[in-house]
């Protein structure tokens, strides 16, 4: 295992997407303060952008990455010389992993270093707690995208997929929690003998109620983008259920891993 894994991270390194991506992230954060009155890099940005950016970044990543694994015969060869199929999908899992904790070492050096005077606006506790969180969300994007990585053996429609896949989770996840957001009732402002009045507050038709409303919260402080999608927002807004995302993600990770190998292990790879 210990070889294959060497080889598979020797291959990262050499990998020019992962080099693109990297020195991408670098260059965006030494640009930022020479265009500092065009770009502002904000508290909530470098909280949200981090888990964010990656349920985008990863699947393109993961595709092209694996495609080319799959495209050059590397995957085939390894099982070929004797690779146990498990050697495979755990190695490039873990490769995909590390990659995405690199990246996001850059980014939260990079972001810190941006924000640094603000860095703490939301509490100090807050930011240790969102930033385990960011991490652990990154760890889950990792082991999803190369769950379909390694089953979609063609690069171009592994990396498209999984690239749709990443940004369909995210538009439904963000359908649902403006939904949440919707007050129960809506005030409005008339016109009245030259005076804005208000008016009696009416019911809000796209308002959620109980027990659905509980039950999509609960649904989105588990679903790793979801959970993305409510840390960058305001923790004033009560939606975030940080024991929830912890244990969620924890278990996720490895449940994830399973049942990929699980797809591997019946995949007829030519």
């Amino acid at each position: 295992m210990r070889n294959i894994l060497r080889a598979d991270l020797y291959r990262l390194s050499k990998s020019p997407v992962f080099r693109i991506i990297v020195l991408g992230l670098a260059a965006f954060f030494i640009i930022t303060p020479a265009l500092k009155d065009a770009i502002t890099i904000t508290v909530e940005d470098f909280f949200s952008v981090v888990p964010l950016i990656f349920g985008f970044i990863l699947p393109a990543f993961t595709g092209l990455f694996i495609g080319t694994e799959y495209s050059d015969g590397v995957i085939r060869n390894k099982l070929t010389v004797g690779r146990t199929r498990a050697q495979v999908y755990f190695s490039m899992t873990f490769t995909v992993i590390f990659s995405s904790l690199i990246l996001a070492l850059i980014w939260i050096l990079f972001g810190a270093a941006a924000v640094r005077e603000r860095l703490f606006d939301w509490g100090t506790e807050w930011f240790f707690v969102t930033l385990g969180l960011d991490l652990l969300i990154i760890l889950a994007h990792s082991v999803f995208f190369s769950l379909i990585g390694l089953l979609i053996s063609q690069k171009a429609g592994g990396t498209v997929f999984a690239i749709a896949a990443g940004i369909l989770i995210t538009f439904l996840c963000s359908s649902v929690y403006n939904r949440i957001l919707e007050p129960e009732s809506m005030a409005y402002l008339v016109f009245v003998n030259g005076e804005m009045q208000p008016y009696a507050p009416e019911p809000n038709p796209l308002y959620i109620a109980e027990p659905l409303r509980s039950r999509l919260i609960a649904a989105l402080n588990i679903i790793p983008q979801a959970q993305a999608i409510i840390l960058s927002n305001d923790p004033s807004e009560g939606l975030v259920r940080p024991v929830v995302m912890l244990i969620a993600d924890l278990l996720e990770i490895p449940l994830i891993s399973v049942f990929g190998y699980l797809l591997f292990r019946r995949k007829n790879i030519k």
